[in-house]
């Protein structure tokens, strides 16, 4: 999910009493370093190919020329405060 839908996520499970990672892991595209404590175990996207890619689309399309329908990239997995693993009585639950 997109970063700020994570921030959302977590609050919820904050008010169901429901503890991340403990109970719930969340996972994110992107987490700015903010320095706020907690960091979201993120998909790091290498946002300046996506927008050299983007861009480079829209210059193709310009001048009338097809663009492919996919197009993918790298991510760099990183690992956050947000994920854990089940613990072995919750894993039946799963």
């Amino acid at each position: 999910m997109e970063y700020n839908i994570a921030l959302l996520v977590r609050e919820a499970a904050r008010q169901l009493g429901l503890d991340v990672p403990q109970d719930l892991s969340i996972i994110c595209f992107d987490c700015p370093d903010n320095g706020s404590g907690f960091s979201f175990t993120h998909l790091r996207q290498n946002q300046e190919e996506m927008g050299r890619a983007a861009f480079e689309n829209v210059l193709q399309l310009r001048d009338g020329k097809t663009v492919p329908p996919k197009i993918t990239l790298e991510a760099e997995l990183i690992v956050g405060k947000s994920t854990a693993v089940p613990s072995p009585s919750r894993i039946g639950q799963l």
